[in-house]
């Protein structure tokens, strides 16, 4: 196995974990200590940081199965991953006036926005591959 994708592998394994981590904690711990759409937000965080885990560790599989060499593609799902998830979270425990909101609110889309791109790129790819290994 090549190093970036033992890298990507670590990463992905770390997102599941977490995810399931934290899912466990706003079904036990955050219940009673959040807003419902507060608690709404952070499960949504949850869900799509345990699905970009997934889909990382489905791309470099496929890569490294199918395709004749890994590219950099899964990076566009662990960026956009933590953009995403992680601004969602923040969102959630910031205080409502504080001001950095403002700066963590526009980072969702933009993760959500890489996210998209890497599985684009990715389907691009399969397309245009000639052969497989």
């Amino acid at each position: 196995m090549n190093p970036q994708s033992k890298r990507l592998l670590v990463v992905a394994s770390l997102f599941v974990m977490t995810a399931i981590i934290l899912g466990a904690m706003a079904a036990h711990l955050l219940k009673g200590s959040l807003f419902p759409a507060e608690l709404d937000t952070f499960k949504l965080a949850v869900r799509y940081q345990f699905w970009m885990g997934f889909s990382i560790l489905m791309m470099v599989i496929i890569e490294n199965v199918f395709l004749p060499s890994p590219s950099k593609l899964p990076w566009f799902l662990v960026v956009g991953g933590l953009f995403f998830s992680g601004s969602l979270y923040a969102l959630v425990f910031l205080p409502a006036g504080a001001s950095i909101r403002q700066i963590v609110g526009p980072i969702t889309p933009i993760g959500g926005i890489l996210m998209i791109l890497g599985w684009g790129l990715f389907l691009i790819r399969i397309i245009r591959q000639q052969s497989v290994k």
